[in-house]
C-alpha cells in the first residue's frame, strides 16, 4: 500500500483540549442537557460562533492589546454574509 503525500480532506476536524474553569464546564453543561448534545458539541458551536463574529474577533484581540497596526492582527470582513480574515 502506497502511503504518499495524500491530499487532507477540507473537512477534517481539528482536536483541541482547552482547560475550563469548573464553572464554565457547568454553564456548558447546563446549555447542552436540553439541546440533547454533548458538552464538547456546544463548546464547539460556541467557539465557532466567536470566530465568526467579528465583534468578539475585535475584542479579544484588543483584550491581549494587539495594536491595530501590528501586521499579525486579524482584521474580519463580510462578504456575501460570510466572516473572512
Amino acid at each position: 500500500m502506497f502511503l504518499g503525500n495524500r491530499k487532507e480532506r477540507s473537512d477534517k476536524k481539528k482536536r483541541i483540549y482547552p482547560y475550563l474553569k469548573h464553572e464554565t464546564y457547568r454553564r456548558l453543561n447546563r446549555i447542552s442537557k436540553p439541546c440533547d448534545v454533548s458538552v464538547h458539541e456546544i463548546a464547539a458551536d460556541f467557539l465557532n460562533a466567536a470566530v465568526n463574529t467579528p465583534a468578539f474577533v475585535n475584542w479579544i484581540q484588543d483584550k491581549y492589546k494587539v495594536a491595530g497596526d501590528d501586521p499579525l492582527r486579524v482584521i474580519p470582513l463580510i462578504e456575501n454574509g460570510k466572516v473572512h480574515y
